[in-house]
């Protein structure tokens, strides 16, 4: 329950054309982590729904087809709430 009240703000849904999906805010100035599916190529304008329903305009910057990541970006005109992730190896398996 910690962590769902912790992450949340951070949780986004996605829209990119006719697909959708959901994301999450990694960077405060920013960066969205999504399926690479779900992105597609750069350049592609995202409607963005933040947790509390507030609506945005993100730009996809482009997917890892090998492992189905994607990122997009989020305006720059303010600090985003977002989800720190662990850095590769800190994580007991």
């Amino acid at each position: 329950v910690k962590l769902i009240e912790r992450v949340k703000p951070a949780t986004v849904g996605l829209r990119v054309g006719r697909a959708y999906g959901s994301g999450v805010i990694v960077s405060e100035d920013g960066l969205i982590l999504t399926a690479g599916h779900v992105t597609g190529g750069p350049g592609r304008r995202v409607d963005v729904t933040l947790s509390d329903g507030t609506r945005v305009q993100g730009t996809t910057l482009g997917r890892n087809r090998a492992f189905d990541t994607g990122m997009i970006r989020l305006p720059q005109d303010r600090k985003w709430p977002y989800a720190e992730l662990t850095p590769a190896g800190a994580v007991n398996a």
